[in-house]
């Protein structure tokens, strides 16, 4: 049985201004930056996760509106007054 790992890339904190859009690229191929000080991981930068996209439709039949929707009943401007 074989695992596939997302690359785990280990930088100093104190490298963060030189590699600035490399950062962006890394976390764009889908892996995870870790940050150190001192030898002491500091914080876990992870891609934000992928929203799976919207299916036109794919509410059909999940709502029914009755025929007496837009009926108001009898008394009921009597609450605005």
């Amino acid at each position: 049985m074989y695992f596939i790992y997302d690359i785990i890339q280990l930088y100093n904190i104190s490298d963060l201004p030189a590699l600035g859009e490399q950062l962006l690229t890394i976390l764009q191929a889908g892996n995870e930056i870790v940050l150190y000080q001192a030898g002491q991981p500091m914080a876990r930068i992870v891609p934000y996760p992928k929203r799976a996209g919207r299916v036109l439709g794919e509410a059909k039949g999940m709502v029914k509106i009755h025929p007496d929707f837009d009926k108001l009943p009898e008394d009921f401007m009597e609450f605005f007054k």
